[in-house]
């Protein structure tokens, strides 16, 4: 798989892991709002998620430009490391959140 199909692949995983985490973070209580139940949400998400997934929730977070914990994006830093398109995708949401 070229690189270019790759990150087309991460990009469609982006897009449904947003809308999964959207409807979770809906049916939340959370007195910080809907965004603060989302940036829940994905950090939860990043946290207990497998290597790639833990880049695909970040990007959902850096879509919404919310920004998570400093820990969270490190470790999320050291994942993308081991693969290019990983790699390209965590640099890009980062650039997003203008990180």
């Amino acid at each position: 798989m070229t690189l270019a199909e790759e990150l087309g692949e991460l990009r469609r995983e982006v897009r449904a892991a947003d809308v999964q985490a959207s409807r979770e973070a809906r049916s939340q209580s959370c007195p910080g709002g809907e965004k603060e139940a989302l940036r829940s949400v994905l950090e939860t998400r990043i946290i207990y998620s497998r290597p790639r997934q833990k880049i695909v929730h970040f990007a959902c977070a850096a879509e919404r430009r919310i920004l998570l914990n400093t820990a969270l994006i490190e470790e999320c830093r050291e994942v993308a490391s081991t693969c290019l398109a990983l790699r390209t995708l965590f640099w890009a949401s980062c650039r997003r959140l203008g990180r």
